[in-house]
């Protein structure tokens, strides 16, 4: 195991959950190449969902060089490269044996860890960091679990994000400048602003028509993502799309189009309440310091 601060990073990623892995992997590949000065390589198996989140990537272009890291489409074959002195394989994604084995081959081993899901259960504080030896190779893999406690791994958190953020809420033309941006003007004070991110889900009309009804205006910020078609079929929409917009009652719905991770968090910063899905989203609502609600799988 090394012990001297590596210089270069490998993270592999494979896209299961449309965002929620590459977003992970994403944000700390920027962590670790801007505030750590890591040399990164991003390895990820589908260009397209990795473009959503930073929109100047080129998904046709196997290795490209995006906001200080170098991504690579991972595919079959895996091609002959010298392995990192830290290597990061997100949620048990599986390296490609020809890594593996070159890994081994290194006169000092990399360090390799397995990224895990974020967890709030108490189990994972006996599991973090736990070695597991390669059952053939000269190499050991540990297990790093993200948390909340001291006992696991932590959070993502740029060192100057909570900064940006009160700057930001303290600051009425930066928030102007942002309502405009999405095409809208910035509401009174007495309308209540939520954002809705989130997978399908059966209770959507019903929250709605609470809405609808309600005593109080409701602003509606909807990203592009999996739960458009309902939001359409509520208002009778076949065909919803970003800059959709849709009045009834005393609840407006906008639709907005995917938003990159930065813009990301200023709109769960204008929002009174964050309606969020998956990982990265979760933290991120937790650093909005709002009201949020989380969508996790059944």
């Amino acid at each position: 195991m090394i012990t001297d601060m590596p210089n270069r990073c490998d993270i592999f990623c494979n896209v299961i959950d449309n965002y929620g892995d590459i977003g992970v992997c994403w944000r700390l590949a920027r962590q670790l190449a801007h505030e750590f000065d890591l040399h990164v390589r991003l390895w990820v198996d589908d260009l397209g969902s990795f473009a959503k989140l930073c929109p100047e990537a080129d998904a046709a272009l196997d290795r490209q060089r995006c906001r200080g890291v170098e991504v690579h489409l991972w595919r079959a074959p895996f091609p002959e490269v010298q392995p990192a002195e830290l290597v990061i394989e997100a949620f048990g994604c599986k390296l490609p044996q020809s890594y593996i084995e070159a890994m081994a081959a290194q006169a000092q081993q990399p360090v390799w860890i397995n990224l895990e899901y974020l967890s709030a259960e108490d189990w994972v504080h006996g599991c973090h960091r736990l070695p597991s030896p390669h059952p053939r190779l000269p190499l050991t893999k540990y297990f790093f679990f993200p948390g909340f406690t001291r006992q696991t791994g932590g959070l993502l958190l740029e060192r100057d994000m909570l900064a940006r953020r009160d700057a930001f809420l303290s600051d009425a033309v930066q928030q102007q400048t942002y309502w405009r941006s999405l095409g809208l003007s910035m509401p009174d004070a007495n309308t209540l602003k939520v954002s809705l991110f989130g997978y399908e889900n059966a209770a959507l009309a019903g929250l709605f028509d609470v809405w609808v009804n309600g005593a109080q205006q409701v602003l509606c910020l909807v990203p592009e993502g999996r739960i458009l078609p309902q939001v359409g079929q509520y208002f009778g929409d076949a065909a919803p799309r970003a800059g959709s917009g849709y009045v009834c009652g005393n609840l407006k719905v906008a639709v907005l189009p995917f938003v990159e991770q930065e813009r990301y968090d200023e709109l769960l910063w204008v929002c009174d309440v964050n309606f969020v899905r998956g990982e990265d989203s979760c933290v991120r609502a937790q650093w909005a310091g709002k009201p949020f609600v989380w969508q996790i799988y059944p």
